[in-house]
């Protein structure tokens, strides 16, 4: 074989040396809190379970007797969590590959598409974090046209992109997913318009409403189980038991803490927030995640009040060894100094107020990662001339203590 000659084993292993060492910074970079929340990369059998602490036993009193007669055992729920599954495909034409002219050409050729499938699937992870299991990435406000569908949230938009193929529940997961799809050929990302063709929405997705919720093609009920899983926003479900346990009993615990700002000041409402949460005897809070529509209402009221916000910076936490920042401010508040950060992928009009050294995202493996048991990254399409391969991961959010974090609604 001459000297030059491209081979799928020789660019593979070119690919191998790239992305060892860059697959963290270009999966982490712009995504806060997918870089910021810890990893470990053992998932090992078919489900991991999370025991929680959430009473102490509660044998004591001023009388001996009684102490004595009241002693028992902490009050201990355990979660059993399972792994989800998630997936992005990359494929280069065999005719790509025959007019690329040399080595680096084809590398480049084919780097492009990986960081494509990189990037679509870490844009993913970073919305399902922020949200359930459920895949919901949006809601339907109304229908201005017959192809055309405005988003109840402008701000979701960052959430779906041209060519995504869409589906729409009556429910946020608690249902069954309405038949058809329809795929978005436009996107006015300015006012949260999605668009598509053939005949238009209802043409497509027959049962498709307003306040319909929206989640890309095969990922209904299928997904990470985020942090409005674990702390969720809409507090009516909390008696249906959620990896086995019912957290109904306890809900602030079991469930995390909830506050609802009521429409106040921005500045008030997390003030406030921290301050139940202080109440409620939670002092751990460490990190605020919010979206950059309410990041800058909360600098501007900061600023009014010949307040500068203080710069801070907190790094990701990688399995490797990239080294990835990210810059927030710090805030005083009832509790202490706790960190704040933006984050495009969290949905505006939400807080999520963290101790983030309770989650951790469980994988097994680096996630993402290139998915080849056998050690191909390029695989031959069979029916096909092209190439492909495979980016993805197989794990789950774990928080070990859901009490020592709160959502706050604005």
């Amino acid at each position: 074989m001459a000297a030059g000659t491209i081979t799928l084993a020789n660019i593979s292993n070119s690919l191998k040396i790239t992305y060892a060492k860059g697959m963290e910074k270009i999966a982490y970079k712009n995504h806060p809190l997918l870089g910021m929340i810890p990893k470990e990369s053992e998932f090992e059998g078919k489900s991991y379970n999370q025991s929680i602490r959430n009473a102490a036993m509660q044998g004591r009193s001023a009388t001996f007797t009684t102490a004595q007669a009241q002693v028992g055992t902490n009050e201990y729920n355990e979660f059993t969590i399972t792994a989800r599954k998630n997936y992005s495909i990359f494929r280069i034409e065999g005719q790509v590959i025959a007019m690329a002219k040399g080595a680096g050409a084809y590398v480049e050729q084919l780097s492009d598409a990986i960081d494509g499938a990189i990037q679509v699937i870490t844009d993913d992870m970073s919305t399902n974090l922020y949200r359930g299991a459920s895949g919901t990435r949006g809601r339907v406000a109304a229908f201005p046209a017959a192809t055309t569908l405005q988003l109840a949230t402008i701000e979701d938009v960052i959430n779906f992109e041209l060519g995504m193929e869409v589906g729409s529940s009556a429910t946020d997961g608690t249902g069954a997913a309405d038949v058809g799809t329809a795929t978005i050929t436009a996107i006015d990302r300015v006012n949260g318009i999605l668009t598509t063709d053939g005949g238009g929405w209802v043409a497509q997705i027959p049962a498709i409403l307003v306040n319909n919720f929206l989640f890309t093609s095969g990922d209904y009920n299928l997904k990470m189980q985020g942090l409005d899983s674990w702390v969720p926003t809409d507090r009516t479900g909390l008696a249906v038991a959620f990896n086995g346990v019912t957290r109904s009993v306890d809900p602030d615990r079991l469930a995390g803490m909830f506050f609802d700002g009521a429409g106040g000041p921005i500045e008030t409402t997390l003030n406030n927030a921290v301050g139940l949460a202080f109440r409620m005897g939670c002092r751990t809070i460490d990190t605020c995640m919010m979206n950059p529509v309410d990041m800058g209402d909360l600098v501007n009221a900061i600023s009014n009040r010949i307040r500068e916000p203080r710069p801070t910076t907190r790094k990701a936490e990688t399995v490797g060894k990239a080294s990835i920042g990210y810059e927030g401010f710090a805030v005083t508040t009832p509790s202490g100094t706790i960190e704040v950060f933006s984050d495009p992928f969290c949905p505006k009009g939400t807080f999520r107020l963290l101790t983030l050294d309770t989650w951790k995202l469980k994988t097994a493996g680096k996630a993402p990662d290139f998915l080849m048991a056998d050690d191909q990254k390029i695989l031959r399409v069979a029916a096909d001339d092209a190439y492909e391969g495979r980016v993805g991961y197989y794990g789950n959010v774990v928080c070990k203590n859901p009490g020592a974090n709160m959502v706050v609604l604005r």
